[in-house]
């Protein structure tokens, strides 16, 4: 669910995830490195993230696998 307020990163909510929750979390560890890029510079414009958010933007691997498996475990 998205928050009703703000913005929110299209790449963790993607379309892929209508399939079930194994296609979503494979198409954010998909997201290409542009999108996660673009995604979080508008998020931060709003909010303040963490150091390791830049890990992510930058589509390291580790970072986008314990990403989708801390959402599963949600």
């Amino acid at each position: 669910m998205t928050p009703p307020v703000g913005y929110f990163p299209d790449f963790l909510n993607p379309s892929a995830a209508m399939a079930g929750l194994d296609h979503g979390l494979e198409a954010i560890r998909s997201t290409p490195k542009a999108a996660l890029d673009h995604d979080l510079r508008h998020l931060v414009q709003t909010r303040h993230l963490p150091d390791d958010a830049r890990k992510l933007a930058h589509g390291e691997p580790a970072v986008l696998a314990e990403l989708t498996e801390t959402m599963r475990t949600c």
